[in-house]
């Protein structure tokens, strides 16, 4: 050790690699590929193992060393290998590039060796080591950039002219976190922190997750189109990651959005309805049906509240809207008439279809049912939600609903091994508040009332109240609107007053309409009468 093969010959003078010298002409070439530096009588053999007669580099017995050189794949220079000790040379006669990690006291403690084919060694202490080009800045400033690894790293300095800080991390992404952590505070003696993971998923989740760590406002994530830092440099679009630097967002967890970032938003017309009700008192105070609405149907027992959705849904098929309907308590046939009931002004569910003339029967059927524009659910029984839900996204998306009817919203959770009805309701509710806003329609839902406590209920003429709907609170919470429907069968039995529960669009609530229902044609009439009351 020390001493190099006599059977060698000196080819030249070159810089020493061992960061302990870096002595720019001591070292010497031999025609074996060793090297030995007269200056720190360190021998490199072959190999690229160090052996050397210096207590200090004995040390670092174990690093591999190499040359410096520009890595041309890569679109990486000489220069900029220096400036970071990214070497190439041999271990165990194959060819491999070395990244040099350092400890607090600026000695090399971790090497990352890379083979061909994205194999990985590593030799040291990666447990004692600071993040990867950490010992080439100081501690504080403006800028500090952040990449995943030891390339990308090395690529954006050099796309900067090695001007602003940029450090990697040592293991990995899904080991960044922990790593930034351990140099937090280091990191955030620094103005702004700029992250440049990798744009796929594994690196952007990471992003996320390693911004939650700084102080608020001060991390940024970047932004760009290829995956990652080289890539954009191999492709000669450096000023492209440049921009990317200085457009870069500031982390904000989802759902925060900045008051300054809403001028757009504020200036944009404001939600208009796109369908009018059946009934002028609730259009008057509803100011129509939206999108992105949710609209809960209340009512007692035998009041009207299926009647009142099929008079709904035959109003937005007249204007021309695609209308999904899901009744789970009733049969697809029942369904079925009740709708061409509407358009014909008889009862059919009686049995009265038999005598429609034919041509009559065929043109009802032509403006509703065969018209394109209804679809129906037939469940065959089942209520299981995960199937109503998939029915929904396929009104939604693959038929182009903007409305869809759900009657009623109780059944659903009818079948569930449940302790509690009310959090199960909350759990239901919840996700249909998701689904309204994720698929872009509107959603009316049935739902059911208590029974009152003495003698009365709500056949009797009670007015209703949100307290009233049956389960859960998160009904008449997550609903835009909450309309109830109010009947007195011992007084004016075909009355019904149409009273406004919730109105999140307006704020006008209260009595909107009372409608008579007409026993020859099966229809709910409104009335000029808004003074109305039982």
């Amino acid at each position: 050790m020390g001493e190099h093969n006599t059977e060698s010959e000196f080819v030249r003078h070159i810089p020493c690699t061992n960061p302990i010298c870096m002595s720019s002409d001591a070292n010497s070439l031999y025609s074996d590929g060793h090297t030995f530096c007269f200056s720190c009588n360190t021998y490199v053999g072959s190999t690229g193992v160090i052996e050397s007669n210096n207590p200090k580099a004995k040390q670092n017995a174990d690093l591999v060393f190499g040359n410096f050189i520009p890595l041309l794949k890569r679109n990486i220079t000489l220069e900029s290998c220096q400036k970071w000790n990214y070497q190439v040379g041999k271990f165990n006669n194959e060819i491999v590039h070395i990244a040099n990690y350092y400890d607090k006291d600026k000695k090399i403690d971790f090497q990352k060796l890379r083979f061909k084919n994205k194999v990985f060694k590593t030799t040291g202490n990666i447990n004692n080591v600071l993040l990867y080009g950490q010992q080439l800045w100081k501690q504080g400033g403006k800028k500090i950039c952040i990449c995943e690894g030891e390339i990308d790293s090395i690529s954006l300095s050099q796309l900067f002219n090695h001007k602003y800080p940029v450090v990697g991390i040592p293991n990995g992404v899904n080991g960044a976190a922990k790593a930034l952590k351990k140099q937090l505070e280091w990191l955030e003696s620094f103005e702004e922190i700029i992250l440049f993971f990798d744009q796929d998923t594994h690196g952007q989740e990471a992003a996320k997750e390693c911004a939650e760590l700084f102080t608020v406002g001060k991390c940024k994530i970047a932004t760009f189109e290829l995956k990652d830092v080289n890539e954009m440099l191999v492709a000669n679009r450096g000023e492209e990651v440049i921009k990317a630097m200085w457009e870069a967002k500031e982390y904000r967890p989802d759902g925060i959005v900045f008051g300054t970032d809403l001028w757009d938003l504020i200036r944009e017309p404001v939600p208009v309805s796109i369908a009018q009700y059946p009934f002028a008192g609730l259009n008057k105070k509803l100011y129509g049906l939206r999108k992105r609405e949710i609209v809960t149907v209340c009512a007692g027992t035998g009041v009207g509240k299926t009647l009142f959705t099929k008079e709904l849904i035959y109003s937005l098929i007249k204007q021309n809207h695609k209308v999904g309907v899901i009744c789970l308590e009733e049969s697809l046939q029942r369904t079925s008439h009740g709708i061409l009931g509407i358009s014909l002004n008889k009862r059919v569910h009686l049995g009265g279809v038999i005598d429609v003339p034919a041509n009559e029967l065929e043109q009802a059927y032509k403006d509703t049912l065969g018209s394109g524009k209804v679809f129906l659910y037939h469940n065959f029984g089942s209520t299981e939600q995960e199937n109503v839900f998939t029915r929904i996204k396929f009104f939604a998306k693959g038929l182009d609903c903007s409305f869809i009817i759900l009657d009623h919203v109780s059944i659903l959770i009818s079948g569930l091994q449940i302790v509690d009805e009310r959090k199960a309701l909350d759990v239901l509710f919840t996700k249909l508040r998701t689904l309204t806003e994720e698929l872009n329609i509107g959603l009316i839902c049935v739902a059911h009332l208590k029974r009152l406590d003495g003698n009365q209920d709500h056949t009797d003429g009670v007015p209703v109240s949100l307290s009233h709907i049956r389960g859960s609170a998160s009904i008449a919470q997550l609903s835009d609107a909450v309309v109830s429907l109010e009947r007195n069968s011992n007084k004016n039995e075909n009355k019904t007053l149409i009273r406004v529960l919730k109105n999140r669009f307006a704020g006008d609530t209260g009595i909107a309409s009372a409608v008579n229902y007409d026993t020859t044609t099966g229809r709910m009439i409104e009335e000029n009468d808004q003074n109305f009351i039982f």
